[in-house]
């Protein structure tokens, strides 16, 4: 694999391959401060920076190594290096260092997780690995935040004539989300629980309001992470002459939303999962999009890929597109996650009756406790979400609708920006 033509971009950062016109940066920023911890001795002239420039792109070339220049995205501003080395074998091994004036920011994690990505998207991997100085504490934050555990401890020398003290970390590829391509799970959710969510039609009521106050018009819509496509059809049902796209990655879920959607030609469902960016590719010929629209779907990827999707979204918006996300949100406090637990048992409990069921209160307690799905939620605070759009480029963004743990928030892209054809 060539991998001189990989670009990753991440909410704030692109990586690039390492190229000779780094070398000033790379010469001037990887100081002896910043090898510490590392294997590397720093360069002694720009002629040593030069010769590990030559060797990162052969292994470029050869397709070994994807050793890449971190840019903030904005300003274009080195920031430092990372790597995935030996991406051709089952567990590549990860790396990175920052300059000092980068540090602190979450830039290394949010490298790393754009690398895990970019892998879980493009390679065959078991999982990644990533060693680390046990002293190094921020880097092995980045491991951890990653779900990384210790795989093994052993003495490492490095350049400098030192040994570091390597743990190595075992991080993981992303699959919790996955447990919804069961399909004993997915039809339990869509005859359980889905037409249960308490005050859905009022949800969905927002939803309409909202597009019918910022768009003149419906050309084309993404229901992500359709489900049963309840949100995606009520669209389609006020604008009958858009064109519709259903993604998800549960057969029984896209059969249904399907089933909901009626017989319309002018609606296409996608089998794809977008927890990987390759969905992008999927979806990018009915691009660019009045409307995308996700419902109860993207908190069950990690933060950091969370924030990637709502760039690859804003992307593949119009100019003057909507962004709306209605989502199960993390609660601030306790007593607050408890009573959104006691309104959606209730209204479980509700909804059973009216559908004949015989099941008690209790028992419809006891399954909510012990649902299949519960691992597979990772949730955030919707003010968190909220400062990732906004820092994303998305502007007017307001959660709209909130009871507990249930919120509906997103924005617009802004007319003034580029079009989709010439962002990409």
């Amino acid at each position: 694999m060539n991998l001189l033509d990989v670009e990753i971009i991440t909410p704030r950062l692109i990586l690039r391959p390492v190229s000779r016109q780094d070398r000033d940066d790379i010469f001037a920023e990887f100081t002896p401060e910043i090898t510490t911890y590392m294997v590397p001795a720093p360069p002694r002239s720009p002629q040593d920076t030069a010769a590990f420039i030559e060797d990162a792109i052969a292994k470029l070339e050869r397709g070994t190594d994807l050793n890449v220049a971190i840019l903030e995205k904005q300003s274009h501003t080195f920031l430092g290096c990372a790597g995935l080395h030996s991406s051709h074998l089952p567990h590549p091994e990860l790396g990175i260092w920052l300059k000092k004036s980068a540090q602190g920011q979450k830039y290394g994690l949010e490298a790393i997780a754009g690398l895990k990505a970019w892998a879980e998207d493009h390679l065959d991997c078991e999982y990644l690995v990533y060693p680390v100085d046990r002293n190094n504490i921020a880097s092995r934050q980045i491991a951890e935040a990653l779900g990384g555990t210790i795989a093994r401890v052993y003495t490492r020398p490095t350049q400098r004539q030192t040994q570091l003290q390597a743990v190595e970390y075992r991080i993981p590829k992303s699959d919790r989300y996955k447990i919804w391509q069961s399909q004993e799970l997915s039809k339990s959710y869509l005859e359980g629980v889905r037409g249960a969510i308490p005050l859905a039609a009022e949800q969905i009521e927002i939803i309409l309001r909202i597009i019918n106050a910022t768009q003149d018009g419906v050309g084309q819509f993404l229901d992500l992470g359709c489900g049963n496509g309840i949100l995606g059809s009520a669209i389609a049902q006020h604008y009958p002459a858009a064109q519709g796209v259903f993604l998800d990655l549960s057969e029984t879920m896209l059969a249904a939303a399907q089933q909901n959607a009626g017989d319309r030609a002018n609606m296409t469902f996608i089998l794809e999962d977008f927890g990987r960016s390759q969905w992008v590719e999927a979806v990018a010929s009915h691009a660019p999009f009045n409307i995308i629209i996700s419902g109860f779907s993207i908190h069950h990827q990690p933060d950091e890929r969370k924030q990637i999707i709502y760039q690859e979204i804003y992307n593949l918006l119009k100019p003057g597109g909507l962004f709306l996300n209605l989502e199960h949100v993390a609660s601030h406090s306790l007593w607050a996650e408890q009573a959104f637990s006691t309104l959606f048992v209730d209204a479980l409990y509700t909804f059973h009756q009216q559908q004949g069921s015989q099941k008690s209160r209790s028992e419809i307690d006891r399954e909510y406790y012990n649902r299949d799905d519960q691992n597979a939620n990772i949730l955030a605070p919707v003010e968190e979400q909220c400062d990732w759009l906004k820092h994303i480029g998305f502007v007017n963004v307001e959660c709209f609708f909130k009871v507990f743990e249930i919120a509906l928030f997103g924005g617009l892209r802004p007319v003034e920006h580029k079009s989709f054809v010439d962002s990409t």
